[in-house]
């Protein structure tokens, strides 16, 4: 049987402690501090407690007809039209909305940013909690803003190359160095190596190398990485350069977004190349660990909508899973009509490659 599987930061983060969400949130912190307490403030316009809804489900995914890209059909519907949150919710965003001036595009902004970047999980947090919502936040804020469009621009362009930079973690993304085996406490190169090799397909939402350092040749960067270098034109790749900004690192963006960023205007681009091939190939079962789609829907909408997958494997957190409501909300998020969910201990896979 032919498996693929999906590797999100939950992976690396076990590994490199700079990886971490809270860690990197801290970095940016304390390297833009007046930009994070800005978009804190503006931010706390969203924010509710959960407590005051009825619903026990925050988010209810409806969906209307597929949409298929008629200018690259071998997309199949690797993503759909709309897809509705909970009316509660809605109701709370759009007044808030209302509050701040926007009136008049709120369904739009609703849509393109609570909806198709996932921010919607963070009106229930405190705090930003995710590394990629400062700029999902700086660019919500240019889209709300009567006045000037581009007033935050230079915002967004600080916010993005901290964001970077912080993701570089000054380097160390490695598990393999110049010969030299890098965290062997957290993570065996040898075991790891020998697990992946189950999988005909290893896609990644991750930036760092540690899977590249096990040479991996199916292998396949969804959102960029420290060793694919910016060029429209041309693929290539290169290790060890000391510029973050040289690489390609898409952030924060919509499921279309992230496709058309990707794709260049050509749509021929190597990222491109791994979209279809996770929408379209011969897989029969895919896996996800450290991976939990909330801020990719566009990667689960693939995963859904490819007709070849039967099971998706869920690789999860023990004290979290095996619970009717969060079952029900991930296998919402991962599966299409003629898919089923399995759930299994995120410690089913450390055993293995530690």
């Amino acid at each position: 049987m032919k498996k693929g599987i999906i590797i999100g930061n939950g992976f690396s983060s076990q590994i490199i402690s700079g990886l971490r969400q809270d860690r990197l949130l801290r970095r940016v912190n304390q390297e833009i501090p007046e930009d994070m307490q800005f978009i804190e403030s503006y931010f706390d316009s969203f924010r509710v407690n959960p407590a005051h809804f009825e619903t026990k489900d925050y988010r209810v995914l409806e969906y209307d007809d597929a949409f298929i890209d008629e200018e690259d059909i071998s997309y199949g519907t690797w993503w759909v039209e709309s897809e509705h949150i909970n009316s509660q919710i809605h109701d709370s965003i759009f007044n808030s909305l209302n509050r701040l001036g926007m009136i008049g595009d709120e369904e739009k902004i609703i849509e393109d940013y609570f909806v198709q970047t996932g921010l919607y999980e963070e009106i229930f947090n405190s705090h930003i909690s995710n590394i990629e919502s400062p700029i999902k936040i700086i660019n919500l804020i240019n889209d709300c803003s009567n006045i000037d469009k581009y007033k935050y621009v230079d915002s967004y362009i600080r916010i993005y190359d901290v964001l970077v930079n912080a993701l570089y973690n000054d380097g160390d993304i490695h598990i393999k160095k110049s010969g030299r085996l890098l965290h062997k406490e957290k993570i065996n190169i040898n075991k790891a190596k020998e697990f992946f090799s189950e999988y005909e397909r290893i896609f990644t939402t991750n930036y760092d190398l540690i899977l590249d350092d096990m040479n991996l040749h199916n292998l396949y960067h969804l959102h960029g990485a420290f060793n694919i270098l910016k060029d429209s034109r041309k693929w290539r790749k290169s290790n060890y350069l000391d510029n973050s900004s040289s690489y390609l690192i898409i952030l924060a963006a919509s499921a279309t977004d992230k496709k058309w960023y990707a794709s260049g205007n050509n749509h021929k681009s190597e990222i491109d190349r791994y979209f279809k091939l996770l929408s379209n190939d011969e897989i029969e079962e895919i896996h996800l660990f450290g991976f939990s789609g909330l801020n990719d829907q566009h990667i689960m909408r693939a995963v859904s909508n490819n007709k070849n997958i039967q099971k998706i494997v869920y690789f999860g957190n023990p004290q979290q899973l095996f619970y009717e409501r969060t079952e029900t909300k991930l296998t919402y998020l991962m599966a299409g009509d003629h898919q089923r969910v399995e759930y299994r201990s995120w410690d089913d896979v450390w055993k293995k490659i530690r």
